[in-house]
């Protein structure tokens, strides 16, 4: 037997080992649900990355090709060792395993982002296996002994050395299969949890294992792992009356009721502008002076609905994508969306809209790997997902750009135009989220007609021209969508994932954008100052304004049911915030940090008393949140 074959041999009986689990894993919690056999087909890559990684070492020590008569004395003690950890690392993988079958019956959720926070659940598997388990940690046992028995069997087996040629092409071979294994994928960045839930999230759950969702979350973490600890801001009871919430066990579920049959039928197109910070926009911006780089969103903004207080997320593009695609708040003690948040339970707006008709659409200027939003929307619910690379390849460039493969996350323009035709394409009624790019550094050079500023890749004049060449961009955009047969029955929300070049030290412009609502056949034009609006409230506006019936969760609510009363939750790195119309508080879930009350509040309002309220409610609702998530109650 070559070197080769035995490690064939082990790869194979580690899928097979796997696929036990998965198997007892689809008996225990899938055999009634409507999930496709090929799952089990799709979930050997996850398999097989994990195998990949841990094992390349070894799978490369054993095949390395070397002469015969060099490597006979070696080789069988080299073998023995390295056969010794695959074995070692197998067993532990497959406790894993079965540690996560036994969480996920708890939970409903493979173990991910509770590896971080040293939650109480680990203590609560390992009762479970001592107490309730016992017979089948006992049976797990004799499953490790006959892999142990078949290992050394294999070990033992005399080794023939082929040709040393021959020895090459084989160490090629499955290197090049190793490698492939260790990212699970062909595309640019390597599978993450997210990836299992392009097909729903049953498929999903049976399609990963507890050894990939493990290590995944850890290995995007290690930076921030000794940073990682359980919330404990104050008891759930609490937290739940401070805030007036009903349900203890599902706090943030909600069910959106129409209230006008006129608005059914109706499209949504949802414009997610990368980095735009209204100080740079005249319609928007609290300054005198007229920039004019953003006439055309200026022309929206003068017949929409303008919240002038509004607030992003927090301070990264995915941060806002998550909230606005699928309602989960950013939380500084876990991971983002597509980097290990992503098996729990929620309420994507594509899938939402899905159930009820909707052909839903999510178009990116970026590449469709980037942050791994091709996963992220797809798991979300949409149907149609593309990236830069959809776009070049069906309608290419159109503008004299003096470099057309010079910016890093598309061209906006080639980008809406390509979301005009696919909206043409898929027809009645349709919701479209369209994520942009070209403002974001390095910044493209432009065509001169752009130039406004002394160009540069990354300071404040690449900025500004690429930020006239976006509004330019959406303006063409609208003027060929005004012509369409859709247009009187379609609401536009524009927004931005985050503020760039942000230059007034205070903690709520780090946040502050955009957010209109224009529709000029359905809604009168509106400019609201006291009222406070953020990512979290645009899948709950989009239900309201579409009239669509439906369960959802999220900690946001329509922009058209909030009052003065209602705040902003944000956060930016171990920092959370709350924004209210009269002022803010920020925390690091250790101590208040600072908070600020704005000009335009009586100085009787900026009492301690005011607050210590907003405190105690961001306390709350972060401890909420962050229970909601780690116990996968977020949604049911």
């Amino acid at each position: 037997m070559t070197p080769t074959q035995k490690s064939l041999i082990y790869i194979a009986i580690s899928l097979v080992s796997f696929q036990v689990s998965r198997l007892i894993l689809f008996i225990l919690y899938f055999k009634d649900k409507n999930v496709s056999f090929l799952v089990f087909f799709d979930g050997i890559r996850f398999d097989f990355f994990v195998i990949s990684t841990f094992w390349s070492v070894p799978l490369a020590i054993i095949n390395f090709p070397v002469w015969k008569s060099e490597r006979a004395n070696l080789y069988k003690s080299v073998f023995l060792i390295c056969s010794a950890f695959m074995y070692v690392s197998l067993i532990i993988m497959l406790a894993l395993n079965s540690s996560d079958i036994v969480y996920f019956g708890y939970s409903g959720k493979h173990i991910s982002t509770e590896i971080l926070s040293i939650s109480e659940d680990f203590g609560f598997i390992t009762h479970l296996i001592i107490k309730q388990y016992l017979i089948h940690f006992a049976l797990f046992l004799a499953f490790s002994l006959i892999l142990l028995s078949l290992w050394i069997k294999i070990a033992r087996t005399d080794v023939k050395f082929p040709e040393i040629h021959k020895q090459l092409i084989n160490f090629i071979l499955l290197s090049g299969a190793i490698l492939i294994g260790m990212r699970g994928t062909l595309s640019r960045k390597p599978i993450h949890i997210v990836d299992a839930f392009t097909k729903g999230r049953d498929y999903g759950n049976l399609s990963l294992n507890g050894a990939f969702t493990i290590y995944r979350t850890l290995y995007s973490n290690l930076k921030n792992l000794k940073k990682i600890r359980t919330l404990n801001l104050m008891p759930e009871k609490e937290a739940v009356e401070i805030l007036g919430l009903k349900d203890k066990n599902y706090p943030f579920k909600k069910t959106n009721i129409c209230k006008d049959k006129k608005r059914e039928n109706l499209n949504i197109v949802v414009f997610i502008l990368e980095s735009w910070n209204p100080e740079f926009i005249d319609s928007l911006s609290e300054e005198k002076r007229k920039l004019g780089l953003t006439p055309n969103f200026d022309r929206i903004a003068d017949q929409g609905i303008v919240f002038e207080k509004a607030y992003s997320a927090g301070t990264r593009s995915i941060f806002g994508i998550q909230a606005i695609l699928t309602g989960v708040p950013v939380l500084p003690l876990l991971p983002p969306m597509g980097f290990g948040l992503d098996n729990i339970k929620f309420s994507g707006i594509g899938e939402i809209l899905r159930r009820n008709g909707y052909k839903t659409i999510f178009v990116q200027s970026s590449h469709r790997r980037s942050y791994r939003l091709d996963s992220i929307a797809k798991s979300s619910g949409f149907e149609y997902v593309f990236g830069m690379e959809d776009v070049q390849e069906k309608i290419g460039v159109f503008l004299d750009y003096p470099d057309p493969k010079a910016p890093p996350f598309g061209w906006d323009y080639e980008t809406l135009m390509f979301l005009k035709k696919e909206i043409d394409r898929v027809g009645e009624p349709f919701s479209a989220f369209v994520f942009t790019g070209t403002t974001h550094p390095d910044f493209p050079p432009l065509p001169e007609r752009f130039l406004k500023y002394p160009h540069s890749p990354k300071e404040l004049g690449g900025y500004l021209n690429t930020l006239f060449y976006s509004d330019w961009s959406i303006g063409e955009f609208m003027r060929s969508a005004e012509n369409s047969i859709w247009f009187p029955r379609t609401i536009f929300i524009f927004t931005a994932d985050h503020p760039a070049y942000v230059r007034e030290n205070r903690f709520d412009k780090m946040f502050h954008i955009p957010f209109v609502i224009f529709a000029p056949k359905i809604f009168p034009p509106k400019r609201i100052k006291n009222i406070v609006v953020s990512h979290y409230d645009i899948i709950p506006t989009i239900l309201d304004v579409l009239c669509v019936e439906s369960e959802y969760s999220s900690i946001g609510e329509s922009v058209f049911s909030k009052s003065a009363d209602d705040f902003a939750f944000v956060s930016n790195g171990e920092i959370i915030g709350i924004i209210s119309p009269a002022g803010y508080v920020v925390h690091n879930t250790k101590q208040r940090i600072s908070a600020e009350r704005f000009e335009d509040l009586e100085p009787a309002m900026a009492d301690n008393s005011f607050f210590d309220t907003l405190e105690k409610k961001l306390l709350a609702l972060t401890q909420l949140e962050f229970t909601a998530i780690q116990k996968n109650r977020w949604a049911e």
